[in-house]
C-alpha cells in the first residue's frame, strides 16, 4: 500500500505529502466523503508514511514494523 495506489485524490494526497515533507502535521485531519472513496485507505497510508522507520521519499517503505 502506498500513496501511488490512491486514484483520483491528487489534491488531498498533495496536502498530506506536503505535511510529511515539511514535518508540519496538523493536530487532526478529517477524511470525509462518500462510501468507497478511499478515506480509510488514504488515512492508513498517511499513518504508515509518518511512522515509517525507513521512509521511501514521502511514502512508507512497506517493510518496517510500523
Amino acid at each position: 500500500m502506498s500513496f501511488n495506489q490512491i486514484i483520483g485524490q491528487d489534491k488531498p494526497i498533495s496536502i498530506l505529502r506536503n505535511a510529511i515533507k515539511t514535518s508540519r502535521m496538523a493536530h487532526a485531519y478529517i477524511f470525509d466523503g462518500p462510501s468507497g472513496s478511499g478515506k480509510v485507505f488514504t488515512a492508513l497510508n498517511f499513518i504508515k508514511a509518518i511512522n515509517c522507520l525507513m521512509p521511501d521519499g514521502l511514502d512508507s517503505c512497506d517493510q518496517c514494523a510500523s
